[in-house]
């Protein structure tokens, strides 16, 4: 079930694009703005506690649907669910092909690390978790990058940030091996052994990923004549389709198991 809902999700999004904008909805700033004001000036708004105040309702309500609803109609609910979530929470930034990308090498820093946002931080915690984790990893990176723009909640963003990072640290790291698989190995070998062990994910994901992208071999004039950006996107697609790939195989080796 996890391997056709996430099949489906990726081709419905390469054809209509991102379905929910985050950056954009008012409801992410509604939900700061009620937690601000029923629970600022009470013992509660500590900066362990504002984390949980964010965090919990939100967990516990998807835990909720997916175990009482999912099961449903032999499970054809459930993957009906995961399909809706996924295409809610996944971006198709890097899936569309009409996409025009501006040949700005400063982008590339955001890019990689927006991947592993976007798509496989996502991906890898619908995996482990299934529709509870996809959900609540993609709305813990939006309420992150929320808050450190919320001068309101800059007492929670040391347990944001090291929620976020926790729960970082082990897709981003498989998204930089597979950087370096569809990409260059040994150039991108050195950044991954340098950041593998520290806290910092976003820096790994950069280093690695322009390392990776850096080493390819552009002897052909059509790759020349690409943007830096268009190939860091390429790259990012090739990375996508690996992770497609191990999730099938892996789904095989249960059902044989």
């Amino acid at each position: 079930m996890t391997l056709f809902s996430l099949v489906i999700s990726l081709v419905i999004l390469y054809y209509r694009g991102t379905l929910v904008n985050w950056q954009q909805t008012p409801y992410v700033q509604q939900y700061l703005d009620f937690w601000a004001q029923h629970a600022e000036h009470t013992p509660l708004w500590q900066p362990m506690c504002i984390p949980f105040l964010l965090l919990l309702p939100i967990l516990v309500g998807v835990v909720l649907v997916q175990c009482f609803l999912s099961p449903l109609l032999f499970g054809v609910v459930g993957i009906i669910l995961s399909v809706a979530a996924l295409c809610a929470v996944l971006g198709a930034t890097f899936l569309q092909k009409q996409q025009k990308w501006q040949d700005e090498n400063t982008q590339t820093e955001t890019f990689f690390w927006l991947a592993h946002e976007e798509l496989f931080g996502i991906i890898f915690w619908f995996a482990v978790l299934g529709l509870t984790g996809a959900v609540f990893y993609r709305l813990l990176s939006v309420y992150t990058r929320a808050c450190e723009q919320d001068q309101r909640f800059s007492p929670a963003m040391i347990g944001l940030q090291r929620v976020h990072g926790v729960l970082a640290w082990i897709p981003a790291r498989l998204t930089a091996l597979g950087y370096l698989l569809v990409g260059n190995f040994d150039h991108g070998f050195a950044p991954l052994k340098a950041h593998f062990g520290q806290h910092d994910s976003q820096s790994l994901l950069v280093e690695t990923g322009r390392a990776a992208l850096d080493g390819e071999d552009t002897d052909d004039d059509a790759m020349h004549r690409q943007s830096t950006v268009a190939r860091a996107v390429q790259l990012i697609q090739r990375t996508l389709l690996l992770w497609v790939v191990g999730i099938a195989v892996c789904t095989i080796v249960m059902i044989v198991a």
